[in-house]
């Protein structure tokens, strides 16, 4: 899985009103600390497009699925063991991989400040990014069909170790440095369709993101000199282009839906919102872990590989006498979701067990196929 760069900031009790030139401002209130909003991950969204409102000037996200809400927490900096990187924030947020974000306000607005990167870490020491020029997250005002643009800067250092490049100095420390352009703009209101509740008055704010990065290794001297890697070969994810969309309310604090798209313009992977009853443990994400869903299912399933090791697994299903029905093969690296197709199995009682490469089995469970 990708790291995604989860924005969770967008709160909102937002308000409308109208200037004297007929421009509706969108209003809203940041996020505090001892906050905390609930939302799923949905890495395989099927049927989105954020594109379409039909009629009803609505966007239908209500086919979105994924096994377990999880748990986004903002803190007073204290909470931290590394707010001595970030002197000025005044709040940092966890998510379920225990990512820290921490943020300052400035005027009107909240801006990021840096972040520690825990998730996907195949070493134990996480990534400390920090942005030497602030990135605006949030404004307490948006106006309908005014874009805006802004530049943050940001870069990490980090071990020759950790570069994907053979021959690499891994004695050497190096420093990635990257330019962003964003882009951004309220473009619609309407209404929107989440999979367990309709939302009114919702805006969508589409973000445009472009980066530029370069490489540079310590000469041991205090100084840096420009080296060439690969996007593949640095141990963190830099997008050269991406696109967001936010979907935010007046009715709700926090932001509804959050859709990343891919280059073509497809939606990659979708955050939106949930409840504490959805939840289950954030240590579920924390530790390796599988995840067959919808169950019960009529065949279509998802098949969520968290944190696993990069290596190959097997996947078998069973008859409950334990006769084997169905096997796969996948090649899985940290966070994966994968569909399969089980409806050939007939209505009844299952087991699915996932195996490593050595055939040691590392779960089984129950799953139900209601066929007709």
């Amino acid at each position: 899985m990708r790291i995604v760069e989860i924005l969770l900031f967008f709160t909102c009790g937002c308000f409308f009103t109208f200037l004297q030139a007929q421009k509706t401002v969108f209003s809203f209130d940041l996020p505090q600390k001892g906050d905390v909003f609930y939302y799923k991950l949905d890495n395989l969204p099927d049927k989105v497009n954020v594109d379409f409102q039909g009629a009803r000037n609505a966007w239908n996200l209500s086919m979105l699925s994924a096994p377990t809400a999880h748990e986004y927490s903002f803190e007073a900096p204290v909470s931290s063991l590394y707010s001595n990187f970030f002197r000025n924030t005044d709040m940092v947020s966890y998510d379920q991989w225990k990512n820290e974000k921490f943020y300052r306000r400035i005027g009107n607005g909240l801006f990021l400040l840096g972040e520690v990167i825990k998730s996907n870490r195949e070493q134990g020491n996480p990534i400390i990014k920090e942005y030497t020029d602030p990135k605006p997250i949030f404004s307490m005002e948006y106006a309908l069909n005014v874009p805006q643009e802004y530049q943050s800067k940001w870069e990490v250092i980090i071990n020759g170790s950790e570069i994907k490049k053979d021959g690499i100095d891994i004695s050497a420390m190096y420093k990635i440095s990257v330019d962003e352009n964003v882009k951004e703009v309220v473009e619609d209101q309407g209404l929107i369709f989440l999979p367990r509740e309709k939302y009114n008055e919702v805006i969508k704010l589409n973000r445009q993101i472009s980066s530029d990065y370069k490489v540079s290794k310590s000469t041991g001297r205090g100084e840096w000199e420009d080296v060439y890697l690969s996007l593949d070969e640095l141990p963190i994810e830099i997008k050269p282009n991406s696109q967001e969309i936010t979907f935010l309310s007046e009715n709700s604090k926090e932001w509804l839906a959050q859709i990343e798209l891919d280059d073509e313009g497809k939606v990659s992977s979708a955050l939106f919102k949930s409840d504490k009853s959805q939840i289950k443990s954030n240590s579920d994400y924390e530790e390796s872990n599988f995840f067959l869903y919808p169950n019960p299912t009529f065949g279509l399933v998802r098949l969520d590989f968290v944190n696993l090791p990069k290596g190959t697994y097997n996947l078998d299903v069973y008859n409950i006498i334990g006769k084997k029905l169905w096997s796969e093969k996948y090649i899985i690296d940290g966070f994966t979701t994968i569909k399969a197709d089980l409806g050939f199995l007939s209505k009844g009682t299952y087991l699915y067990s996932l195996s490593d490469k050595s055939g040691k089995k590392l779960l089984t469970r129950k799953m139900a196929i209601i066929n007709p």
